[in-house]
């Protein structure tokens, strides 16, 4: 998945607008990216990508590019 339909993805798990967020958007400025937007992010790469994320690996991503380049290493 590239990082455009990275983003489309990422959007629609946490129910934002389209074009709200950029690749160098802070994940942490993001409203709806709480406990809850988290689990929607994981739970949308395990379904699209076949990504199981782990908690802490999430926890350092500060940027959705950086959460894309999570999602691209193999497990």
């Amino acid at each position: 998945m590239n990082l455009q339909e990275f983003i489309q993805a990422f959007e629609e798990a946490l129910e934002l607008q389209a074009g709200q967020v950029k690749p160098d958007t802070q994940l942490s400025s993001i409203e709806r990216y709480d406990s809850m937007g988290r689990l929607s992010v994981m739970a949308m790469a395990d379904i699209k990508l076949g990504v199981v994320l782990d908690a802490n690996a999430l926890d350092r991503c500060a940027t959705l590019a950086d959460l894309h380049a999570l999602v691209q290493k193999p497990a």
